[in-house]
């Protein structure tokens, strides 16, 4: 036996009884349509089943809880099934367990590399320049330079080539922020993450957040991953 204070048993003994209000109705209308006690026992048992079978869970990994809990939001609403978010550094990955770890590309083997249990897959997610940012830098004439200032050269990299695919060809990886490195410079993209470093150039060139948007293709994926999880694990339960 475990006691409890009145503060954590209040809230669930509030959802029970408004889950027996809800059950005592169901019950009292199958039974009026002409089921027998033991077929409503039996449906119940099996919905119960069914929906503890269809239960994921979801964790979105994000380097900022804005970013982590903006992401997580997105798939919840696509797929319909809860996503909690997480950021790098500010949980104990031993302590999780979750279904399924989605997280971005640039994040992915890092995130990979924490979360190595059976049955935990891993997604990256492919983001992409949110519709400001792709104004800004087009409004760059084609003279000047794009700088792409990032915590790591990897994601740095990623970005560049991620705005090269858009159609621009002025967009390069800075060095560093020295006067020397933005010679040249009209613009420089740096992650919403990393404020101080927005602190740091502004004044000596004009600077835009890189607004990430989901790509399509990657929501859809997620979306044919979770039904795929959702099918072994009821097969799972029923074995």
């Amino acid at each position: 036996m475990v006691v409890v204070s009145g503060d954590r048993t209040q809230p669930s003994s509030v959802d029970g009884d408004r889950a027996a209000a809800l059950l005592e109705s169901a019950v009292a209308e199958s039974m009026a349509l002409g089921l027998a006690a033991a077929e409503v026992h039996s449906l119940a048992v099996s919905f119960a089943a069914r929906a503890h079978a269809g239960n994921l869970e979801i964790v979105f990994v994000e380097c900022n809880s804005d970013r982590a809990k903006y992401f997580a939001s997105e798939i919840e609403a696509h797929v319909g099934t809860p996503v909690r978010p997480l950021v790098l550094g500010a949980f104990e990955p031993a302590d999780e367990s979750p279904d399924l770890v989605l997280t971005t590309f640039f994040h992915l083997a890092e995130v990979r590399k924490m979360m190595r249990r059976p049955r935990t897959e891993v997604v990256g997610l492919v983001v992409g320049p949110h519709v400001q940012t792709l104004v800004q830098i087009s409004q760059v004439p084609r003279s000047r330079s794009v700088g792409i200032c990032y915590s790591t050269e990897e994601q740095a990299v990623s970005i560049r080539d991620s705005l090269t695919q858009s159609g621009f060809s002025n967009i390069s990886v800075l060095r560093g922020t020295s006067d020397e490195d933005l010679q040249g410079v009209d613009l420089v993209v740096v992650p919403s993450e990393m404020p101080e470093l927005r602190r740091q150039l502004e004044g000596r060139v004009r600077v835009v957040e890189f607004g990430n948007i989901l790509d399509h293709a990657s929501v859809h994926m997620v979306a044919d991953v979770v039904r795929e999880l959702r099918l072994a694990k009821s097969g799972r339960n029923e074995g």
